[in-house]
């Protein structure tokens, strides 16, 4: 079963949360702030979160560094993998509109938005 995003369907007798986020094509950068608050939930939660891109594109992993990176205030360093929220940006593969640096503050910027929303 699939929701939109701001539903949550509890799964395995109330232990998880499925949350369906459909990325057509790439990703936008309002995929990417919504995806980061359903991370931060899980983390906080302490709640195992599955990411799966079912078209290889790396959208996964670049979640999964998004999420580090708002949780941490840093960047995940992975030996012998690159970090594809780093490599994602205007300055290298253009996958976003913007720069690195830009691409920080909005991950803070949406951090923040989910800590002052209470959740």
């Amino acid at each position: 079963m699939t929701e939109k995003l701001s539903a949550r369907t509890e799964i395995m007798g109330g232990k998880g949360s499925f949350f369906f986020l459909p990325i057509q094509r790439g990703i936008s950068l309002e995929n990417l702030c919504k995806a980061i608050k359903v991370g931060l939930e899980a983390y906080e939660r302490n709640l195992h979160l599955i990411l799966h891109c079912r078209s290889g594109l790396h959208r996964s992993e670049m979640i999964k560094c998004a999420i580090y990176f708002a949780v941490n205030a840093k960047h995940l360093q992975e030996i012998g993998k690159s970090n594809m929220l780093t490599e994602n940006v205007q300055d290298k593969h253009n996958m976003f509109p913007v720069f690195q640096k830009e691409l920080e503050e909005i991950i803070i910027k949406t951090k923040n938005e989910y800590d002052r929303s209470g959740k």
